[in-house]
């Protein structure tokens, strides 16, 4: 008798064993996979999933990772960084929860604790070209010129070689995965911050050469120009950045068109331009509302 029950015993360890098994993880991946369908169009609904999949599998450390990235989108800054190191804990060597957390410091202003994860990432990863790219910017807010442009540099450099290249993974496409327009855009800015401008023009020039629809290097381009007086091309560029402008920039970009015909003399295009900027910022008001 105590056999028969010993052997019912075992029998219901084995089962439950086995359920333990096999259903938390399809649980998980299918809470992840509902998360994944509204992770852009709803973050709010795609954390709730991923906070159930997590309750089923809280040691996975991409879940952590995508649940502490969706919490900072969603102003959660707390369980963001801690979900963020969780992640770091249960796998040290995925570059992508350092340069999460990186970026999170980075928006904090605590810029030592940004550069210290992202060090971390680029140990992991020498060619993560994303957090070579937040190191370069944490240079700039660090007053390391010289080091900020070598970066962008790099990053450029990394990106030509593997440009081309076709990849066996997706991890491999992340960590090469940039918009290199940008790269170019931040290094002609910095550039033009320290006086060299011609390399500026440059550089301004190969961010529209990679993205044609870059406002912000039209406008930028308009800028240097503005500096170097010569008007004519500050107009045609500014122009350019008001035409490619997203509704949010526009107003920017407007304003910076005004500065230039101000130096043109141009009275009527700057009354033209003052009205299109009070019927926007009337439109910005009601939609507040």
């Amino acid at each position: 008798l105590n056999k028969k029950y010993i052997r019912i015993f075992l029998a219901i360890i084995l089962i439950f064993n086995t359920v333990n098994f096999f259903i938390k993880p399809f649980n998980a991946e299918k809470y992840k996979a509902t998360a994944d369908r509204f992770i852009k169009s709803e973050p709010k609904i795609a954390l709730e999933f991923y906070q159930k999949a997590i309750k089923f599998s809280p040691n996975n450390f991409e879940y952590r990772r995508i649940a502490g990235e969706l919490f900072y989108d969603g102003g959660n800054i707390l369980e963001a960084i801690k979900n963020l190191k969780k992640s770091i804990e249960l796998n040290p060597k995925n570059p992508f929860a350092f340069t999460s957390l990186s970026n999170i410091y980075y928006e904090l202003s605590e810029f030592n604790k940004a550069e210290y994860y992202t060090l971390k990432a680029i140990d992991i990863e020498p060619n993560y070209l994303t957090a070579r790219y937040f190191l370069a910017k944490i240079n700039e807010k660090q007053n390391k010129i010289e080091s900020a442009l070598k970066e962008y540099t790099d990053i450029i450099s990394i990106y030509k070689f593997f440009s081309g290249a076709s990849f066996s993974s997706g991890y491999e496409k992340t960590l090469l995965s940039i918009d290199i327009s940008s790269v170019y855009n931040s290094l002609g800015f910095l550039q033009m911050n320290i006086g060299k401008h011609n390399d500026a023009i440059s550089n301004y020039n190969f961010s529209i050469k990679t993205n044609p629809e870059n406002a912000q290097a039209y406008s930028n381009l308009a800028s240097v120009y503005y500096i170097k007086k010569n008007y004519s091309e500050a107009l045609r560029y500014g122009k350019l950045a008001v035409f490619y402008a997203d509704a949010q920039e526009e107003p920017h970009h407007l304003k910076n068109l005004i500065l230039i015909y101000k130096k043109l003399g141009n009275h009527t295009e700057i009354k033209k331009l003052e009205k299109i900027l009070e019927t926007l910022k009337k439109q910005t008001n009601v939609k507040e509302k």
